[in-house]
């Protein structure tokens, strides 16, 4: 509204806000008096497009007469406001300030400038780029000092917005090169302004030396018109302190250092006005002294007296005293000094658990839910067995959700059908023999195998003569003669970490030393028992390290280790009747819950033995992610019998020295 009342009521800015300002600190009874400055220095009127990103383009000052300034980018319209600036105003002079814009909207303000005969002129550290610098070439007197720049005129279709700089020439017209140059010749430019231009891409910029200016109008200037310049330059200067100075007045961080003095300060001692409050703590916030002498206390802060520490380790604030960051700060409160500061109770709060579904079932989604609540179980899934994936169960089978487990048949009964151990002698060698009934044998297809085999276990000969067959290949497994090479290693041996050994189960003891007997080595170095640890095997253990394993220190005394990893040396060692130094503990001990122990680096541990072992834990990144959880499912369902109900050290100990692995063997024929 006020933009319409500029444009069409020829009314001056500053002086309708002065007005505006008194009617309504009367209104409001604010203040009993409102000086109203009739004609202000800095007061002005603008010209722009109230519709524009950026409305107020031109202006004219009242302590300059005839100079109208242009500070911003050239945009469309444009031209309108400055033909209303120049009609208001008799305009002899124009200050540019701008990037460039329009090549349109620049080459008509440029003719009205020519014909005018307005001089044209870019202060100090000001600019005028690309469409400006047509307007300055229009100027009848042309001086700069800052800096001055052209390049290629680029239409909006001929250049992306990736390759446009600032100061880029657009226009949606269809302007030819015809035009511009027909414009510059009326303006009696240098030729070489020509070449400047139509060499420099649209996306750089050439900026003229001084060389050049100087033959664009810089020589050809007149005493009388530089001493209009430098009037204009110290009005720009004089601006450019009262703003700071509007600035510094609404915001003490915005004040110069000489600024803050000023009015932090006076006759070498801090203000106490609520003013000057603001300023005497920003002040002090810069270690600024502003002439302000400070007393002199004891080369040794120690020494200095209360009065003192608590002068120079407080600031007043608007809600009352504060402490300084500073030594004398830091000595009064190591000196239990309150200084006059009322402490507020800190209440702490608890820290939100961030939910998720790792921790909070109800908020998975139907596939996060089915990952938590689901395990593999060689080829089949299977709902998890695990109890801390218990809640996850219970709410995909609450919601119905079958995240692809199958039914579980019915439980059958054992018959001699699926369990040969239970059928009769009769059947047995009925279902282990063939031919006739005058000369049985025993069966040499796959299918008589089990019944052969349980007849011999029985000591059956089912009336099959000695010499009448032999026993199937098969029989490997019962007599190692029978066994070829490849079949006798595989179950002679097993598997240790990443070696090879001897099987250790008496079933297959015979097959370990018929392959002994035969000097077969199967992959099993001569160094492995050597090597074997009293973590790895019990008997390896002296009666100290069995100790050292078997027992833990707790917050009242010695007392046995109670994880099943474990197990095996606790026992070993009351067997043999060691004491390891326990002493009377109360049982009823608390568990750590935290489910991880040991941080990022732990799980990293935990993932690599899990990888050897062959669970298939992914990505070794230290982050406990689903991967990992399957692989801890995989092992523990393959025979792993320690519970996975926190990952700490002693898991990953136990994983180190696991001799379960994830890769369930099967007996070669």
């Amino acid at each position: 509204m006020l933009k319409i009342i500029l444009r069409y009521g020829n009314i001056k800015l500053g002086t309708l806000l002065n007005k505006l300002t008194c009617l309504l600190v009367l209104s409001l009874a604010l203040f009993s008096n409102c000086l109203v400055a009739e004609e202000n220095r800095f007061s002005y009127s603008s010209y722009g497009d109230e519709f524009s990103s950026k409305p107020d383009k031109f202006f004219y000052y009242n302590e300059l007469e005839g100079i109208l300034f242009l500070d911003g980018e050239i945009e469309k319209g444009m031209y309108t406001n400055f033909r209303q600036a120049i009609i208001e105003n008799q305009i002899h002079t124009i200050v540019l300030n701008s990037l460039g814009g329009s090549v349109e909207e620049g080459l008509n303000i440029a003719g009205t400038v020519f014909d005018k005969k307005i001089k044209t002129y870019v202060p100090k550290g000001f600019v005028c780029y690309s469409a400006c610098s047509f307007i300055f070439f229009a100027g009848s007197k042309k001086y700069t000092l800052g800096k001055l720049g052209v390049h290629q005129t680029a239409f909006a279709k001929d250049i992306s917005k990736e390759k446009a700089a600032i100061g880029t020439v657009t226009s949606v017209s269809q302007l030819t090169t015809a035009d511009i140059l027909l414009r510059l010749s009326e303006f009696n430019t240098p030729r070489f302004v020509e070449q400047r231009m139509f060499r420099t891409a649209p996306e750089d910029m050439y900026v003229f030396n001084k060389k050049e200016i100087s033959e664009l109008g810089n020589s050809s200037v007149s005493n009388n018109d530089k001493i209009l310049f430098k009037k204009i330059d110290k009005f720009i200067k004089d601006l450019k302190k009262y703003n700071a100075e509007k600035t510094c007045n609404s915001d003490a961080s915005k004040c110069s250092s000489d600024q803050l003095c000023l009015r932090a300060a006076a006759k070498k001692s801090w203000l106490t006005s609520t003013e000057a409050t603001k300023y005497v703590n920003e002040a002090k916030r810069r270690g600024l002294t502003c002439d302000v002498p400070i007393p002199i206390c004891p080369k040794n802060i120690k020494k200095c007296n209360r009065e003192y520490l608590c002068t120079y380790a407080t600031t007043s604030m608007d809600t009352g005293l504060t402490w300084l960051n500073n030594a004398f700060a830091d000595e009064a409160k190591s000196r239990g000094y309150k200084c006059g500061i009322i402490l507020k109770p800190v209440i702490k709060k608890k820290p939100e658990v961030k939910k998720s579904c790792f921790n909070d079932p109800s908020i998975c989604k139907p596939n996060e839910l089915c990952k938590m609540a689901t395990e593999r179980n060689k080829t089949k899934i299977i709902w998890s067995t695990n109890t801390l994936f218990k809640d996850y169960v219970d709410l995909a089978k609450k919601l119905r959700i079958s995240c692809g487990v199958k039914k579980t048949k019915p439980y059958l009964r054992k018959s001699c059908f699926s369990d040969v151990t239970l059928c009769d002698d009769n059947l047995v060698c009925r279902k282990a023999t063939e031919d006739t009934a005058s000369n049985p044998k025993w069966g040499k297809k796959s299918y008589f195998i089990k019944y052969v085999t349980e007849a011999k276990r029985r000591k059956l000969t089912c009336g099959v003569k000695e010499n009448s067959a032999s026993p199937s290949k098969s029989t490997c497994l019962i007599n190692p003669k029978e066994c070829i090479k490849e079949n006798l290693c595989f179950i002679a041996t097993k598997k240790m970490g990443i070696n090879r050994v001897w099987e250790t189960n008496t079933k297959f003891l015979d097959h370990v030393n018929y392959a002994k007997s035969k000097n077969y080595k199967c992959e099993v170095k001569s160094d492995t028992k050597k090597n074997t640890s009293c973590f790895e095997d019990t008997e390896a253990c002296s009666d100290e390290e069995l100790c050292n394993v078997s027992t833990e220190n707790t917050s009242k005394g010695k007392d046995w280790k109670t994880s099943p990893l474990w197990k095996e040396h606790v026992t070993k060692a009351k067997k043999i009747g060691l004491s390891c130094g326990l002493t009377d503990l109360n049982k009823n001990k608390t568990e750590n819950n935290n489910f991880i122990s040991g941080g990022k680096t732990n799980v990293y541990f935990i993932q690599a033995y899990l990888n050897i072992l062959g669970c298939k834990a992914g990505k070794e990144d230290g982050l406990l992610g689903q991967n990992t959880i399957s692989a801890l499912k995989r092992w523990k369902n393959n025979g792993g019998n320690f519970p996975i109900n926190k990952l700490d050290m002693n898991l990953r100990t136990h994983l180190k020295n696991s001799k379960i692995t994830c890769n369930k063997r099967e007996l070669l024929n």
